[in-house]
């Protein structure tokens, strides 16, 4: 299966409708991409490329020192996880299954790379479940298992529980992926309890904070979820495509929007609240942003010649 075609099923990773691009949304009012701030210039410095392969590369996560990146690699037809030394460029492959491992995220003590995991191929709507195994790739066993489709999995600051996007709250199952509502739940790991966090609607993104609340991605809406439910939005446009990341210790957000099927990479700048577009280099899209730990390296998915490559901007 095409990964055009995973990426429209995956929620917060899917298209969503298309419309114009002549600036984004926010509040209500249309604002144009501000210029960068100077403490974001090196967002806009030339991106190094850290991979180059026939096979795509797509979807890196750090690791908690911010020393190696874990991604999806499909060299052999199937989604498998990679580990990347930044410093040395090798790559160590973490898994070797009949079944496909996407979208991992490493916890914030080291201890666990979280992920989805689900048949090699989506043909038959196969559901994704969430899958915990150590950095080796080792003690895998799913959490919260449903019958459901779960999807995008992400750590708790404490690293106590796993928060992902669950279509379990609909059992209309004749309906198509991007009708079905869906919920975001929480999974904790310490007793093993499920709770759910929203109301059904079209929710596709958990990005939890160390403050408990976090970025949710809402339809068109991106914005917080904190203890309360939903709260303002920081962007309503329908241009919002793939996953938003946010680093919470200097306050940046980074998401892409499209206005056809590529993907171009926003930052909103924590000083002035306001949104710059990074260059593309010429390259065909980005997508996927990863901010590092100390927030002073961005990775992200690339697109040239058709291909899918990792890349960083870094301080």
């Amino acid at each position: 299966m095409g990964l055009a075609k995973r990426w429209r099923r995956a929620g917060a990773c899917g298209l969503l409708a298309l419309a114009g691009c002549a600036g984004l949304r926010t509040g209500g009012e249309t604002a144009p991409v501000a210029p960068p701030a100077a403490a974001g210039d090196w967002l806009t410095a030339p991106a190094r490329r850290l991979s180059d392969s026939s096979a795509d590369q797509t979807a890196p996560s750090f690791s908690p020192d911010g020393a190696t990146l874990i991604y999806q690699n499909n060299a052999d037809g199937n989604w498998e996880l990679y580990r990347l030394g930044l410093a040395d460029g090798r790559a160590l492959r973490i898994t070797d299954t009949p079944e496909a491992e996407e979208d991992p995220s490493l916890s914030p003590d080291g201890r666990w790379i979280v992920c989805t995991v689900h048949a090699p191929t989506l043909e038959a709507d196969a559901p994704r479940e969430i899958l915990l195994m150590s950095p080796e790739g080792k003690d895998r066993h799913v959490i919260a298992a449903s019958g459901a489709d779960d999807w995008l999995p992400r750590f708790t600051p404490d690293s106590r529980a796993v928060l992902f996007v669950s279509d379990r709250v609909d059992d209309r199952r004749d309906q198509a992926d991007e009708q079905r509502l869906t919920a975001i739940f929480s999974y904790s790991l310490e007793n093993d309890s499920l709770s759910q966090l929203t109301e059904p609607g079209r929710f596709s993104a958990p990005l939890p904070v160390a403050t408990g609340a976090g970025l949710r991605l809402d339809d068109h809406r991106l914005g917080w979820l904190g203890p309360a439910g939903l709260e303002t939005a920081l962007v309503d446009t329908t241009r919002i495509l793939g996953q938003p990341d946010w680093q919470a210790e200097a306050g940046w957000v980074a998401m892409a929007l499209t206005p056809d099927q590529d993907g171009r990479l926003l930052v909103r700048a924590p000083q002035s609240g306001e949104w710059m577009e990074l260059p593309l280099e010429g390259r065909e899209a980005d997508r996927l942003p990863a901010w590092s730990p100390d927030g002073r390296a961005l990775a992200f998915s690339g697109r040239s010649g058709g291909q899918w490559d990792l890349f960083i901007r870094s301080r």
